[in-house]
């Protein structure tokens, strides 16, 4: 039949298929609860066809049928599927499958695989126990690394194997080399 004009009800609703209850809807005074009974999948749908499912886990999937993470975006490879933005913003944190992600930049790929764009200091690596490292690696290998001295300013460069300091700049513009101290 049609329903039309404004249902009040002080009850729940189940959803049956036959005699077996499938889901229910309740409301309180502040919230809404849809409860999937039996799997505990829930199935948003347009179209047609299935956009979305949340599992019995809790886990999100958005473009796939099985969320393996708590959120699982699945999309057609190298298209943006991910951007995370402030309301007023045109750009935000963009990240494409194919692997490139821009901050403050909608078009990544065009600068590499990691693009931060915008005014000041725009990378900051902050440890908070021990010495910061930036680590600059080839198929895996680590070659060499950036790290802060512990308790002073300056930079020290280490070996690709992390156990070797090769050279630092101090915070009075000395250069060393073969050497740790002034």
């Amino acid at each position: 039949g049609t329903l039309s004009g404004t249902l009040a009800m002080d009850a729940a609703i189940d959803i049956k298929s036959g005699s077996a209850i499938h889901g229910t809807i309740t409301t309180s005074s502040n919230s809404l609860t849809l409860n999937a009974r039996n799997t505990g999948i829930m199935l948003f749908q347009s179209g047609g066809s299935e956009k979305m499912r949340l599992d019995s886990s809790g886990r999100l999937g958005i473009g796939t049928s099985s969320p393996e993470n708590l959120l699982t975006l699945v999309g057609t490879a190298g298209t943006t599927h991910q951007r995370f933005k402030e309301s007023s913003s045109t750009t935000g944190t963009t990240a494409t499958f194919s692997g490139n992600v821009g901050v403050g930049n909608s078009n990544p790929a065009a600068f590499g695989k990691f693009v931060v764009e915008g005014t000041g200091n725009l990378i900051s690596l902050n440890s908070t126990s021990g010495v910061s490292k930036l680590g600059f690696f080839e198929s895996g290998t680590g070659r060499m690394y950036l790290q802060s001295l512990s308790g002073s300013n300056g930079l020290a460069f280490i070996d690709g194997n992390n156990s070797s300091e090769r050279m630092r700049l101090t915070a009075s513009s000395n250069l060393l080399i073969g050497t740790t101290t002034d």
